[in-house]
């Protein structure tokens, strides 16, 4: 296929009046391309090591785009692509940055745009596109078309504060890079210094990974809470749903009440039920504490530690540091700068 299929791509039925497809201005598709290119790694690197349909997508997607000729029916995904001698793990996570490199170049939609739609859906259970509708569009929500977030509330905390300084707040501010939230990141200081401590994130380099992650997934501690539409994967934090189970989300209305808050988005009501016990506040009655600036860190700090992540942050490895938060790799870039920001604001040599 190519960048003439756009009614594949877009999945918009054919017209007798001969009017324009629909189509995505280009700084939104470069967003949406990112969005989906990084969500199809995250689940395809979560899926058994056999070779699966994404996999042969993925390797037909790097073969079309680069104008290799198509792979033998009988081959192996990634075999005549890359060597034989790698894990799965490792086609995939190569393939996918291929993908991401490649397809990031095209100018306008493109039909595997509509593939990579379809797969996400395919492996997180999601019902199909509707017709007419753009890929990726129903899947994600870009930020600049998101309503405003209300402002996190401002609680008094019940933990100690740490004895000692771990950071400071202009120092937290140069490793963010901008200003503009000082008064925000003056009210989650105590707080991240508190998690800190609580939690052993208690080196230089322990507190440059979590910075380097929470940053990214926070967007700069912008969101202190999901990006809500609801989209259609965020339809299925509602119970009869199989996701809906695994969060512990049982009665109607579970899915927003408990979405992703914190700067590590905790979700679901088992998990808010886990942070409640473990820090002795009721989340689960009040889960819009998590968001607020008293406890939005302290649950990432919770998080980082019952996952164990200290023990790759101390091996100074950012890959396995961001499977462990993320699943995958995804904004690995955006993860690294601010990884590196904080390496230098905190002297890690």
């Amino acid at each position: 296929m190519t960048n003439a299929s756009v009614n594949n791509a877009t999945n918009s039925a054919p017209s007798s009046a001969a009017s324009p497809a629909p189509t995505l201005d280009s700084a939104k598709l470069k967003t949406y391309r990112d969005y989906g290119i990084s969500r199809f790694e995250q689940l395809l690197l979560q899926l058994p090591p056999q070779p699966h349909d994404a996999d042969r997508f993925l390797d037909r997607a790097i073969r079309q785009l680069t104008g290799l000729p198509p792979a033998p029916a009988s081959a192996h995904p990634y075999h005549g692509i890359y060597g034989t001698t790698f894990t799965m793990a490792h086609y995939r996570d190569g393939g996918s940055d291929r993908l991401r490199e490649l397809l990031m170049k095209q100018p306008e939609l493109h039909a595997l745009d509509g593939e990579i739609d379809s797969f996400i859906r395919l492996l997180s259970d999601l019902p199909a596109r509707p017709a007419g509708t753009l890929p990726y569009v129903r899947l994600f929500i870009l930020p600049q078309d998101a309503p405003p977030q209300p402002p996190p509330p401002n609680t008094q905390a019940n933990y100690p504060p740490a004895k000692r300084q771990f950071v400071t707040t202009d120092q937290i501010l140069q490793i963010i890079g901008s200003s503009q939230l000082r008064d925000r990141v003056i009210a989650m200081t105590p707080g991240i210094n508190a998690t800190f401590e609580r939690f052993e994130i208690n080196t230089p380099l322990r507190m440059a990974h979590f910075f380097g992650q929470v940053l990214h997934e926070s967007g700069g501690f912008r969101y202190l809470r999901e990006i809500w539409g609801p989209t259609d994967a965020q339809r299925r934090y509602e119970p009869p749903s199989s996701l809906a189970r695994n969060l512990g989300n049982t009665q109607p209305g579970d899915g927003a009440r408990y979405m992703g808050r914190g700067v590590i988005q905790l979700t679901g009501r088992s998990n808010y039920a886990q942070f409640s016990r473990a820090m002795g506040v009721d989340f689960v009655a009040n889960p819009d504490l998590v968001a607020s600036p008293q406890y939005a860190v302290t649950a990432a700090g919770w998080f980082w530690q019952t996952r164990n992540i200290n023990q790759h942050a101390d091996r100074d490895d950012l890959i396995a540091v961001t499977r462990v938060v993320n699943g995958g790799r995804n904004g690995l870039a955006d993860r690294q700068k601010y990884l590196n920001r904080a390496k230098q604001v905190l002297g890690v040599r």
